[in-house]
């Protein structure tokens, strides 16, 4: 399972590593995010809102830096309805293409995510087993970015599907760098 994730994280960062000529001016960004987590569709039958951090580098391409290439990796816990202590941790890698509608200024972005997540359940006083699930996953979301000085802060809203485990994370954060 780790093995899978590493590769995968490997993977976005030697692409994200790669630079145009026409991106020879623009500089990475790192952002640290956190936020609650909506259970949606079969998993939201039985977890309930929790809690998700996620954090990550990307590289503005183009002569704008408006699109831009990403790797991220989250963390985060949904407990079950039951009274057991039950609760879900999920964690993953992504990889990222985005684009923000205006430059250097408060603007709109969206963006699309594939990786791996990891759906591990945690027995409380239920008796189950514990158990852990590699799998592909899938997102997008949207949000918005303010720009304060040689920093930004961001909101957004992203859909996550991993096989019967989807999810809406709301998010705020902090980004550095960038053009």
């Amino acid at each position: 399972m780790s093995r899978y994730v590493a590769a995968a994280i490997a993977f976005v960062l030697a692409a994200v590593s790669v630079a145009t000529p026409a991106a020879a001016q623009n500089r990475p960004f790192y952002f640290l995010g956190a936020g609650a987590t909506l259970p949606t569709g079969e998993y939201g039958d039985y977890a309930k809102t929790g809690w998700m951090v996620d954090g990550g580098a990307g590289m503005p391409v183009g002569t704008d830096g408006r699109l831009w290439f990403g790797a991220d990796a989250m963390y985060g816990s949904n407990k079950h309805d039951d009274d057991t202590g039950d609760k879900t941790n999920l964690y993953g890698a992504f990889g990222n293409v985005g684009y923000q509608f205006m430059q250097a200024a408060p603007s709109p972005y969206i963006y699309g995510a594939a990786g791996l997540l990891v759906h591990h359940y945690s027995p409380g006083d239920s008796g189950f087993d514990s158990e852990s699930e590699t799998k592909f996953a899938w997102g997008g979301g949207a949000g918005y970015v303010i720009p304060i000085g040689s920093a930004s802060l961001w909101a957004e809203a992203r859909y996550v599907a991993r096989a019967d485990t989807k999810f809406i994370p709301i998010m705020v954060g902090v980004t550095i760098g960038g053009s």
